[in-house]
């Protein structure tokens, strides 16, 4: 679809789309667009030219493109992207998750995985494919199993508390295996024993823990209702524990 400067684009899903340009092809506006899936169009995920979109709480999955397959592609275009998932989009000849042609996007709490080969042809992928002057800004993001993490032509991104595969120089980098629960099936939500978890910085986004987590997804303690003595079952003992509790405070 073709939006402009007044569209919210809010709790949708853009699939099977098959247009010019992209799924989501935004040219000349500064749209909004939170809890959103694109996914499965056969074309670019988000096509962006001189524009300012925002894009809060996203996920650009399984886009697949016969030519060089882009998750977003920004010309001219100083992006926002806040707590947003880049996974497993592909073409031909090459493919990466975000594309950057002279633009200088905002990267807080992004995961951008699994932009690799396709089997049987060439083309080189990347996480991050910089070119033309761009100068993207990251901040507790996770860049893991791309073919390549970043392409930058030379130039010199601001990346920082941010797990890069292969590595990177900034504050608070690591280069870690970030421990998804199944990149493989898509689930990229932190582990209980991953590196990223209260890895980041604050920017001023709610987090649980000590600090903030790197990706998309901050990780959250699973509570389990009724496990009192938190052993992770609900037991006869954590009745009994209920009911003392109950008792001292009638007591009290």
């Amino acid at each position: 679809g073709i939006i402009d400067s007044t569209t919210v684009i809010k709790y949708f899903t853009i699939q099977n789309g098959a247009v010019n340009y992209g799924a989501l092809y935004i040219h000349n506006s500064h749209p909004i667009i939170m809890h959103t899936s694109i996914r499965e169009n056969v074309k670019v995920g988000v096509y962006c030219i001189d524009s300012m979109p925002l894009f809060y709480n996203v996920k650009i999955y399984d886009n697949f493109w016969g030519d060089n397959g882009v998750g977003v592609n920004l010309l001219r275009s100083d992006a926002i992207f806040t707590n947003v998932l880049i996974h497993n989009n592909a073409g031909v000849f090459g493919n990466a998750g975000l594309y950057c042609d002279d633009s200088n996007p905002i990267l807080t709490n992004v995961t951008i995985t699994k932009h690799i080969y396709v089997i049987g042809f060439g083309g080189y992928p990347y996480g991050i494919k910089v070119t033309n002057g761009s100068n993207p800004i990251l901040n507790n993001c996770i860049i893991w199993d791309n073919g390549y993490s970043i392409c930058s032509h030379s130039y010199d991104l601001s990346i920082n508390y941010s797990n890069i595969e292969g590595g990177y120089t900034g504050e608070g980098n690591i280069a870690t295996d970030p421990l998804f629960i199944d990149i493989e099936n898509g689930d990229l939500h932190l582990l209980a024993d991953s590196p990223c978890i209260d890895a980041g910085i604050d920017v001023g986004l709610p987090y649980y823990g000590i600090a903030p987590d790197m990706g998309a997804f901050e990780w959250e303690v699973e509570l389990n209702y009724g496990d009192v003595d938190g052993n992770g079952e609900v037991q006869t003992y954590d009745a009994s524990l209920t009911l003392q509790n109950a008792v001292s405070l009638i007591e009290f």
